[in-house]
């Protein structure tokens, strides 16, 4: 939920990729004791729709990424043909502990926003709290150097460029190279197959 200003309705996103066995449970319709292999509140309903929120008298655009969404590429795609200015990640890697997994929530990040070239901002509970250029570039995070863990409370400041966005060859047309490419690798090995 995103507040506007005096007079304005508030703007709203839903989460449109749930995190299966965490947020939801696979076939829990069809076989309803399923549902007691996960915690209390993992069995929500997603979004229906890539939201953008338009900031208060601003004219920016962002567009909202709720917790591991900022990883799945097609879900980030979605949002970036939207063309916002900015990438907003809010998530509570604190269920990682103390594994590599929040330092590998970021590195999958940083590559959304390569992919897209917009500025990404993560904002974390328990995880790296970080401002990410559109080429993947970290230009701020949380950092404790002294026990080297971003795992402390802080605040970042940082600023970023936000001109008018551009579609990418990626949000464009999204993985179609990487099929077209496997088929032709594909039909050369029938070729070399072939000639031998």
């Amino acid at each position: 939920l995103f507040t506007g200003a005096e007079g304005q309705a508030p703007q709203v996103y839903d989460k449109t990729h749930l995190v299966i066995m965490g947020e939801y449970v696979p076939l829990a319709d069809i076989f309803p004791w399923l549902r007691k292999l996960v915690p209390p509140g993992g069995d929500l309903t997603e979004g229906a729709r890539v939201g953008i929120v338009e900031l208060a008298g601003s004219g920016v655009k962002i567009a909202p990424l709720i917790c591991f969404e900022d990883s799945v590429a097609r879900v980030v795609r979605r949002a970036a043909q939207k063309l916002p200015h900015l990438l907003v990640n809010l998530t509570n890697d604190a269920w990682f502990g103390r594994s590599a997994g929040a330092e590998q929530h970021l590195e999958n990040a940083r590559f959304r926003a390569i992919e897209t070239r917009l500025p990404l901002l993560r904002a974390t509970n328990d995880g790296v709290t970080a401002l990410i250029s559109p080429r993947g570039v970290i230009l701020e995070q949380v950092w404790d150097s002294e026990v080297k863990s971003y795992q402390r409370p802080g605040f970042i400041f940082g600023a970023i460029d936000l001109s008018e966005p551009k579609a990418t060859v990626y949000t464009q047309w999204g993985s179609w190279i990487v099929w077209l490419s496997m088929g032709l690798v594909f039909l050369g090995l029938i070729r070399l197959r072939n000639t031998l």
